[in-house]
């Protein structure tokens, strides 16, 4: 279950919102828990991983061109994979 943050852009607060998987075929309720509005940006969420047995791994970042003279970058995580 994916676990998703916005921000409220009238009044700055943030949620976090659970997608099930039985939710997929239905409408969300995408409302703001303070004020009400319905004007939510979803936020890139931090995350914690731990490393596993790759003694000595580090993330490696790789950058690249995303357009407009923006950049983006994706970061390999050692460690098990599912």
């Amino acid at each position: 279950m994916p676990i998703y943050e916005f921000k409220c852009a009238q009044c700055g607060n943030i949620q976090e919102i659970i997608v099930k998987s039985s939710d997929a075929s239905k409408k969300v309720e995408m409302k703001c828990s303070a004020c009400g509005s319905e004007t939510l940006e979803r936020m890139l969420s931090r995350v914690s991983y731990t490393k596993g047995s790759d003694k000595g791994a580090s993330p490696t970042i790789t950058a690249k061109n995303c357009g407009s003279g923006n950049t983006c970058s994706t970061i390999d995580i050692p460690g098990p994979s599912s």
